[in-house]
Order: C-alpha cells, then sequence, then structure tokens
C-alpha cells in the first residue's frame, strides 16, 4: 500500500520535496516488502488475510485520488506521518525495549544503533523480529522526514521561506 501510494504521489506532488519523499516510500518499502515476503515464503505463512489494512490503504488511495496540487501534497504527508507513526509503535513492539530504552539513556544519540529483536523461541516470531529491528531505524527515519516536510509546507503545498532557511542551517551544522 505504502509502495502504491508513493507511487501516486512520484505522479501527482507538485513540491519536489514530497516527490522525493514519495520515491523514497516506493523504493523503502519495495525492498522492505520484499524482505518480509522472504520470511512468509520461508515458513509458509499465508499473508493473503489483510484486509483491514487493505481497506484503510484503499480508503487513503481514493481519498488523495481525488485531490490536486498542493492540497495533495499536504495530505499525502499527513498520511505519511500517521502511518509510519503507526508503523513505528508496531515495529517496537517486536524489539527489546530494554535494549533501546539503556541505549538512548547512555547515548542519546544511538536510539537506532543498537534496536535489538525481542527474543522468542517461535521461529517465525524471531525472523520477523529481526526483520523489525532491522526496519524500525529506516521506518523512524521515514517518519522524521515526513514531519519534517509536513512542517515545512505551508497552506498552498510549498515549502515556506523560513522553513528553507532553516533546513539550510541544519544541513550545514550537519555535515
Amino acid at each position: 500500500a505504502e509502495v502504491e501510494l508513493g507511487r501516486m504521489a512520484s505522479q501527482k506532488a507538485v513540491n519536489p520535496e514530497v516527490k522525493r519523499f514519495a520515491q523514497m516510500m516506493v523504493d523503502d518499502h519495495t525492498k522492505a516488502g520484499a524482505e518480509l515476503k522472504q520470511i512468509a515464503s520461508k515458513y509458509n505463512v499465508d499473508t493473503a488475510d489483510q484486509s483491514k489494512d487493505f481497506d484503510k490503504h484503499k480508503d487513503a488511495m481514493d481519498r488523495l485520488s481525488k485531490l490536486r496540487g498542493s492540497e495533495f501534497d499536504k495530505e499525502y504527508m499527513k498520511a505519511m506521518v500517521d502511518d509510519h507513526q503507526n508503523a513505528v509503535d508496531s515495529l517496537e513492539s517486536r524489539v527489546d525495549s530494554t535494549a533501546s530504552l539503556k541505549d538512548k539513556i547512555t547515548d542519546k544519540d544511538a536510539k537506532d544503533t543498537q534496536v535489538v529483536p525481542e527474543k522468542t523461541d517461535n521461529e517465525v516470531a524471531a525472523s520477523t523480529n529481526q526483520w523489525a529491528a532491522q526496519s524500525l531505524p529506516v521506518v523512524r527515519h521515514h517518519l522524521d522526514e515526513a514531519k519534517a516536510i509536513n512542517d515545512r509546507l505551508d497552506r498552498n503545498g510549498r515549502v515556506t521561506d523560513t522553513a528553507r532557511n532553516t533546513t539550510s542551517r541544519n544541513n550545514k551544522v550537519r555535515k
């Protein structure tokens, strides 16, 4: 669903940052989906029953498909913030929160460096937890990017001058 929304946004978005983010969604979610499909295939897990999530994303696709221009950009980015917050919450349920908390306390900048999968004796769950631990830093990055872009979009869907200047200063500081 994220891939399909990303493809739609790659075509419909007017803001270059939204287009870039959408392409990142297509690339990263295609890769993550393929990795998860390998796990499902390895353990013969049936992935057909996703009706609740499918309906939710179909509704988002339908709603977004009717929007144009900056209105599309703003609504797409709002949806990406919500979706990625939910994804972070879901992935965090499969990692060892104690290890992550310890890392956050000892090194505030290392929030993702020591993401440890939750331990389990179930092979399927162990593989899924490992995938979640590997995916969590990427999804957190997506959430941070989505929030930043969403915050910079003004009512017309363009990046505000203040936000553009702040972004330039922040990028110089990071380098």
